[in-house]
């Protein structure tokens, strides 16, 4: 609470213009990474992504080659390395939506540590992410793999003020009640018939 998400651009070395994405955590192929950067080139207006972490069984040099050969080195921030506590701190609070384009996945920490900051949320439409995400109301879901229908959302959403500030206020609503320690307490309480 302490740092504001201007002064946290201005931490990184941002334009407090700018409007940025965030892909954050580790890096995997399952994320798909690609289809985020892919999406990008069809992304209008002074917006950016930033891309924070570190690898996972996966080698970097085939994005840094796919940003290259789509011309997209002025458009993406690249964070690639483990990222401290403090600077996730920063990048939650530097960047207004994040883009979590995943092709498989159990369940997401960064998708509910995002939703905790505030963040607008856009999704691929995978199971896990359906227990989570209402569309339009703490959320986007856009089509698994299809970059011009996530790149279709991010414009929309980026061009619609009114509907930014209603997911960032929902992803904030879902975490302080279905997320909350009481809530899952209760869940588990129920669970265990106590």
């Amino acid at each position: 609470e302490k740092v504001t998400p201007e002064q946290a651009k201005i931490q990184l070395g941002f334009n407090t213009s700018t409007t940025y994405l965030l892909f954050f955590g580790q890096i995997k192929t399952a994320k798909r990474l690609d289809v985020l950067i892919k999406s990008m080139k069809h992304v209008k207006g002074d917006v950016k992504l930033v891309v924070a972490g570190r690898p996972w069984k996966d080698d970097f040099s085939k994005y840094d080659l796919l940003i290259s050969e789509l011309k997209l080195e002025q458009k993406i921030e690249k964070f690639i390395r483990f990222v401290t506590d403090e600077e996730r701190e920063l990048f939650m609070k530097a960047c207004d939506v994040m883009v979590l384009p995943y092709e498989d996945v159990y369940q997401s920490a960064a998708l509910l540590m995002a939703m905790s900051y505030g963040l607008a949320i856009i999704t691929s439409d995978i199971d896990s992410f359906k227990e989570v995400i209402r569309p339009g109301e703490n959320g986007l879901m856009f089509k698994s793999l299809d970059e011009e229908d996530l790149s279709d959302k991010i414009n929309s959403l980026l061009n619609d003020s009114e509907m930014l500030s209603q997911l960032q206020q929902g992803a904030l609503k879902s975490i302080a009640t279905e997320f909350s320690w009481n809530n899952i307490a209760l869940q588990y309480k129920k669970t265990l018939n106590l």
